[in-house]
């Protein structure tokens, strides 16, 4: 399942963003959320640009980061 880029409400939604927020509200570095993952640094460079990623892999994100997926992908919003 890939999570889309509208929040029930209509705003715009960025996982990248999201992403890019939670790591540096948690002082976590994206090559640190790479080795925890068990992948690249690219790949997760990656995943930090896009707009939309798969459940399974804000599961695994949140989960590292000590959140709730909502919780994760909240913080991707917007009013674009």
């Amino acid at each position: 399942m890939i999570v889309e880029s509208k929040t029930s409400d209509g705003d715009q939604m960025n996982t990248g963003k999201a992403i890019k927020i939670a790591l540096v509200i948690k002082g976590v570095s994206q090559k640190q959320l790479s080795e925890a993952l068990g992948m690249s640094a690219p790949a997760v460079s990656q995943l930090c640009k896009r707009s939309s990623a798969s459940m399974a892999m804000l599961t695994k994100v949140s989960g590292f980061l000590g959140m709730t997926v909502s919780e994760l992908i909240s913080l991707g919003e917007h009013d674009d």
